[in-house]
């Protein structure tokens, strides 16, 4: 894989160097790292083939392929697949939220990778707004703002967190703040285990006007910090492992937000650093900075528009390595015919300096679909090939 600057990314046009497919039709199972995959399942029984609705959890520990290695998170949870509105899930556990027009609650299902362990946490309806949620320490948390808190005199509405304890049934509920709220405003959250953090733009489609940086401590359930002070740009909300995060700015405004001293400090980042200032962010292709790297992705046009391509940018110097794997064209022994990888999302194993791909068989459907977890290098390096069962939304190391 070539170092390219991220000017010249801007083209998509990338080779790097690759393994035949004859290198690889044995399904390896010396894999780096063991991960999870939450994916969907192809089924062929259903119009020739169709990718399933339902979440699946594969546990990969470098064991050989077993078509079976996989179980059906909805089953498990007893989740009704008409009613399923969204989940979110990390190292620590999977929650799924479930809603049905009519019904007086909603319901989450929070389950635990360390313990396997699935409760169930029903919530009484109530009317939010531009909401989300996560968990963290077998707790669930659903910001959202209070449509009915609207201050028709300033223009402002309580954005608010309640706190759902799945363990004890207890709910809690923290008031972030009032803010301004019309049609182009926006409120990005970044989730950074113990901090969470809120950028607020009044209005996003204009650079100048005003931002809010609001910290919280979810240890202490507080507001710890707000910040004002930002360059009038448009910002990409990103976190450190350490729990600092950053704010990259597409016109050149670049900070970091240091949470021991709470000091909001402007950076100097070399390159094309606002390449990376559009929010990417997913299930599948995470942000974070370590050591002064930045670990993100890029979309791009070809081979579709759901293509990815890993990104890994130094902070300090300017230099950018691309990930595209698409050319490296793949056959494991259970396959019937070669295909070219199209990477679905991916996660990065910072201890063993790898990136882990998820990826499925470009332009192939029915009895041909294939798909796997690749372990690629720091320098874009393919290391290890391994199929899985299921189509990979997310990977989790």
């Amino acid at each position: 894989m070539k170092k390219l600057t991220l000017l010249i990314f801007a083209f998509l046009l990338i080779s790097c160097d690759k393994d035949s497919a004859d290198d690889f039709e044995n399904n390896s199972s010396n894999s780096d790292s063991g991960y999870t995959v939450i994916g969907n399942y192809y089924d062929l029984s259903i119009n020739g083939g169709t990718q399933s609705t339902e979440l699946y959890e594969h546990v990969n520990n470098g064991a050989e392929y077993d078509s079976r290695n996989y179980v059906n998170l909805f089953t498990e949870a007893s989740v009704v697949l008409p009613n399923y509105e969204d989940y979110y899930a990390d190292e620590y556990g999977i929650t799924i939220m479930e809603n049905a027009i009519g019904r007086n609650y909603y319901t989450f299902y929070y389950k635990s990778f360390i313990t396997n362990e699935i409760l169930k946490y029903d919530v009484p309806y109530f009317n939010p707004h531009d909401w989300s949620y996560w968990h963290y320490r077998e707790k669930i948390y659903f910001q959202y703002s209070d449509f009915d808190s609207f201050n028709s005199n300033d223009g402002t509405t309580d954005f608010k967190i309640k706190i759902f304890d799945v363990n004890t049934n207890n709910e809690t509920e923290l008031n972030i703040g009032k803010f301004k709220w019309s049609a182009n405003s926006k409120f990005e959250t970044l989730y950074n285990g113990r901090y969470t953090y809120f950028l607020w733009y009044e209005d996003w489609s204009n650079p100048l006007a005003e931002k809010l940086l609001t910290v919280i401590d979810l240890d202490n359930v507080e507001v710890v910090d707000i910040k004002t002070v930002l360059k009038d740009d448009s910002y990409n909300l990103v976190g450190e492992r350490n729990g600092n995060c950053y704010l990259l700015g597409r016109y050149g405004g670049n900070y970091q937000y240091d949470v021991e001293s709470t000091n909001l400090l402007e950076i100097n980042i070399p390159g094309e650093a606002g390449q990376f200032q559009a929010s990417f962010k997913s299930k599948r292709n995470p942000q974070i900075v370590i050591d002064d790297v930045f670990f993100g992705s890029r979309t791009g046009a070809f081979p579709g528009t759901g293509a990815l391509y890993p990104v890994i940018f130094n902070l300090k110097t300017g230099e950018s390595i691309f990930i595209d794997v698409f050319e490296d064209i793949t056959k494991f022994e259970s396959d019937e015919v070669e295909w070219q990888p199209l990477v679905e999302c991916f996660t990065i194993d910072y201890e063993n300096k790898v990136v882990l791909l998820g990826v499925s068989s470009y332009s192939l459907g029915g009895q041909f679909k294939s798909q796997g977890v690749f372990t690629v290098d720091f320098e874009g390096n393919v290391l290890n090939k391994q199929k899985i069962p299921i189509l990979p939304i997310q990977i989790i190391n």
